[in-house]
């Protein structure tokens, strides 16, 4: 017998387009709400409620933070029909204009020199004149009586309405631009008629891409992303204003809210029509290609797709696409891209079920303090007690009305979960002097011995094997392992692949450095 040891697990990833005897030995082919760190994967940490002790009124569909010029942090957030805004207390304020919203399943927020700006699509866009909850949000000043918008941006000084609807009819290739505000204002004007005015407009021209669905600003360009196609608007000044330029001919947008700024502000993370990738308004890279580019595109709903999202998590160097699969119509997915935890990032997946997600900065009063820990023991609390790194996704809850805050727990909201890392069709008898396994698929493989690299909670060790390739996998009954007090795991396994699998179900929390195997020969075909 002889042991086969498998280590830096951390640098690969998850692999679902390449069989598993095709990766080398510290890749994976499936990872479940883990996460991947420098040296280890770990299980991921859950979620708790922000605000415990506030029942919310509306049902939330859309959240964002907003930073008081008194230095406070208050969140807004929107229901289908009202805005409400929660003070540091969990106090909550109905600020909602005064006659009714239409009812809206989609609410986006921009900010401009400081003035909140809310965006329903279907009523004329809002913004807040003072951060004070006895004003109320109200239609924006200036704002072209007869027009409504996709999207509306800050872009500099400018507000920028994307792909508008101007007197009934929909002009999806359409940029308009209002003139410079004064910091802490809001345009006087949009007429680009008026030519002591700065506003403008310009249509996209390639009218095949489909029509334009986000923008988002990146240094010193506005990226506009068509459904085939981005566009990069740039101030020019003079006559013009702006310089529109294609940027990516056959590459745009999978859906309204499917493009993020990475956590260090450097990148877009954008989910294309068949892929996934990042750029820096120059050159792109795509992230997906060889690794999960089938599997995730073939998972997603067709219909529902346009409730797909992404958001960073910069703390742990994630970016995450939520998508509903297929046959769902509401979210219930995660495809993470790590680009911390190796040269090229990894690529994992998570159960998620949120329907939008903000970056906050959580303060020591949102979401735990002394009193808020009653009935919490410091075994379910992840992370330390006092962080310097504030900022942190808050998921909204629309069913239960609350806000949940990532990584402050080991329970999900107070569920367990499950949490698994597998491998499946390793096909080694060893390791080459120069480090390479050696790979025989007319050798079977024999395994009677299971070491797992492992740190914190107990987890579950379950051993497969194939005979051939396009069987499926059989699988051990599952034992389990406790870094405490065991060494190893027995297990029996012959076959010409082998794979392992190593989960837990419950609320504790392990990291696995990587394992090695006791394997022999178990004679040839």
């Amino acid at each position: 017998m002889a042991d086969f040891e498998v280590s830096d697990i951390a640098n690969v990833g998850v692999f679902k387009d390449v069989p598993g005897f095709q990766l080398p030995p510290e890749a994976w082919t499936m990872g479940e709400n883990v996460r991947f760190m420098s040296d280890s994967v770990e299980r991921m940490a859950g979620w708790q409620r922000a605000f415990p002790s506030t029942v919310l009124t509306g049902n939330p569909i859309f959240a964002v933070q907003l930073h008081t010029p008194t230095g406070q942090i208050w969140w807004l957030y929107a229901s289908a029909t009202d805005m409400y805004v929660l003070n540091e207390s969990g106090i909550e304020t109905d600020v909602s204009r005064a006659a009714n919203y239409s009812t809206s399943p989609y609410w986006q927020s921009t900010f401009l020199g400081g003035v909140p700006i809310m965006n329903n699509t279907i009523d004329v866009p809002q913004f807040w004149a003072s951060y004070n909850l006895t004003t109320d949000f109200a239609d924006l000043s200036n704002w072209p009586a007869n027009e409504r918008c996709d999207v509306i941006r800050a872009f500099g000084p400018y507000l920028v309405a994307l792909a508008p609807t101007i007197a009934g009819t929909k002009f999806p290739h359409l940029v308009h631009w209002s003139h410079p505000a004064d910091p802490g204002s809001i345009p006087i004007s949009w007429d680009e008629t008026d030519p002591t005015r700065d506003c403008g407009k310009n249509d996209l021209a390639d009218t095949e891409s489909g029509g334009i669905l986000d923008g988002l600003p990146l240094r010193t360009s506005m990226c506009i992303y068509k459904e085939h196609s981005t566009w990069l608007m740039r101030p020019v000044g003079g006559q013009f204003i702006f310089q529109f330029d294609q940027f990516l001919t056959r590459s745009g947008l999978l859906a309204r809210n499917c493009v993020g700024l990475t956590g260090d502000g450097a990148y877009h993370f954008v989910v294309t029509q068949d892929d996934i990738v990042v750029h820096d308004g120059s050159s792109v890279t795509p992230l997906l290609s060889k690794r999960m580019r089938r599997y995730l595109f073939n998972q997603i709903d067709d219909v529902s797709r346009t409730k797909a999202y992404v958001f960073a998590h910069p703390r742990q160097k994630e970016m995450w696409f939520v998508y509903p699969e297929a046959g769902h119509n509401t979210v219930n997915r995660a495809l993470i891209w790590n680009y911390g935890a190796s040269s090229y990032g990894t690529i994992y997946e998570a159960d998620y079920t949120y329907p939008y997600t903000a970056l906050g900065d959580i303060d020591a009063t949102s979401p735990a303090t002394w009193n808020s820990m009653m009935g919490i023991t410091w075994d379910t609390v992840t992370g330390s007690w006092n962080r310097s790194d504030r900022r942190l996704p808050v998921g909204v809850d629309t069913l239960n009305k609350r806000f949940l805050v990532h990584d402050s727990h080991t329970l999900r909201d107070g569920a367990d979960f499950t949490a698994r890392v597998r491998r499946e069709q390793l096909a080694v008898l060893g390791l080459r002097r120069s480090g390479d396994p050696i790979v025989d698929f007319k050798d079977r493989q024999f395994c009677r011995k299971i070491w797992p690299k492992v740190s914190g909670g107990k987890i579950m060790v379950s051993i497969g094997r194939q005979d051939r390739l396009d069987q499926a996998v059989t699988w051990s009954p599952p034992i389990e392992y406790d870094p405490a007090t065991s060494r190893f795991v027995d297990v029996t396994a012959v076959g010409a692949t082998l794979s392992v699998d190593f989960f837990s179900t419950t609320a504790e929390s392990w990291k696995l450095f990587g394992y090695d195997l006791e394997l022999g020969g178990g004679g040839r075909y």
